[in-house]
């Protein structure tokens, strides 16, 4: 049997926007994972203050890469419960936070925010993702890797 060799297609030069959205998801549970193991280590607080800022950090990141870029994008009973759920994951991670800076029991803390963290993700990727099927994201790769850089530069320049 004579098989025609088929070209394999390119690479895209720019990774999907639900791709980098996916990353950004596995980064986030990467930390909130890391930060749960530790609580059974001895690791002093400098370390997990450090931790839960960068925890923080990214998910906020992708909250205002979500809202900003992505949201307009859906129809609006699509995103409205990811709305809810960002501003519930917003007061826990102001609270988690500020349990670090005042030394008060991060542990706490830290169980609602990843309570909401786990809701937030099952939005996103039973619900909002789905919904951009069909839609041209692609010129949207560059401006959310641009915005995300920026946001991350801007909450750790000081």
């Amino acid at each position: 049997m004579n098989a025609i060799a088929r070209p394999l297609a390119a690479p895209p030069s720019v990774p999907s926007v639900l791709h980098l959205l996916n990353e950004d998801w596995q980064t986030i549970r990467t930390l909130l994972a890391e930060l749960g193991a530790r609580r059974h280590w001895a690791l002093n607080d400098a370390d997990r203050s450090a931790l839960l800022v960068r925890l923080c950090a990214r998910l906020y990141a992708l909250s205002r890469i979500e809202i900003e870029l992505l949201y307009p994008r859906l129809a609006p009973e699509v995103v409205a419960a990811a709305r809810v759920l960002h501003e519930q994951a917003a007061r826990h991670l102001h609270a988690a936070l500020d349990a670090c800076i005042c030394q008060e029991r991060v542990d706490d803390a830290l169980g609602p925010l990843a309570d909401d963290i786990e809701r937030l993700h099952a939005c996103d990727t039973g619900r909002l993702y789905p919904a951009c099927a069909g839609l041209a994201l692609d010129d949207m790769a560059a401006p959310m890797t641009q915005r995300r850089a920026d946001l991350l530069r801007d909450l750790f320049d000081e």
